[in-house]
């Protein structure tokens, strides 16, 4: 699974997440922020954020890092335009400028210079990325979808994939994995090489280090649930049930 079969596959789940919580009409349509982690083509820990940008952006270098990601993806609601400069200044738009069309000019709404999307950055160790945006309207309990744009690191020539929570992941995606720092200073700590060597089994030995990753994240107050994958008779799975119970249920605050 390529890096755009990710991106569109997380897509798909957030546009529908999106439509079920619109659907149930809370008082606020805004969804949380999410962060998916995969190691090669198994998705391993999804993990679910307060609508805080630091937040999810400090659980994301954490999951980066603890999870040894191969690929990492964050979703979280924002604004787009089809304009290249604001009907207000005529100017390139300035931050938060698009937040504040959509919110406190009455003409939008006619106009629609502004409409809110699900944005999905996806990153991979390397450099490589992907950033999709989907623009939406509400009508009712509905989500009316509107104009799709993706950005892919191979052709986006201009930069267009920029902004805080993308470069601050792109630099996550950069840093070692806690096993790669392990192995590194094994070479010079016998302590650490000594930890190392505790348990041999590289799925047992993944499977202890995602457990204190989250709840690493937990005890520090970045995440608000997650849900830990795992194949189907896979050393894993039974780990997973030994240690959260055989419900299918695993909350990270049971860790």
């Amino acid at each position: 699974m390529d890096l755009q079969e990710k991106t569109s596959q997380i897509t798909e789940v957030m546009k529908k997440t999106k439509e079920d919580w619109v659907a149930s009409r809370p008082e606020n349509t805004d969804i949380a922020i999410y962060l998916h982690f995969w190691r090669g083509d198994d998705l391993v820990v999804t993990l679910q954020c307060e609508v805080d940008r630091d937040k999810a952006i400090q659980a994301g270098d954490i999951g980066a890092m603890g999870f040894g990601a191969d690929t990492m993806a964050i979703t979280f609601e924002s604004f787009h335009s089809n304009i290249g400069e604001s009907p207000l200044t005529g100017e390139r738009w300035r931050p938060h400028e698009m937040q504040y069309v959509f919110e406190a000019e009455p003409r939008n709404a006619v106009e629609h210079w502004v409409d809110e999307c699900i944005t999905t950055t996806a990153h991979e160790r390397g450099g490589a990325y992907i950033l999709a945006s989907n623009g939406y309207r509400i009508t009712g309990d509905k989500v009316i979808w509107t104009e799709e744009q993706m950005h892919i690191s191979s052709d986006d020539e201009e930069g267009s994939a920029a902004g805080v929570m993308f470069d601050y992941l792109q630099h996550a995606m950069a840093n070692p994995t806690i096993e790669e720092k392990i192995a590194e200073e094994s070479k010079t700590n016998p302590l650490s090489a000594l930890m190392g060597s505790l348990v041999e089994d590289p799925e047992r030995r993944l499977f202890h280090t995602d457990m204190a990753t989250l709840t690493s994240l937990n005890d520090r107050g970045l995440i608000k649930t997650a849900l830990v994958g795992a194949e189907p008779g896979s050393v894993r799975e039974e780990l997973l049930t030994e240690r959260l119970g055989n419900d299918g249920t695993w909350n990270v605050t049971q860790v």
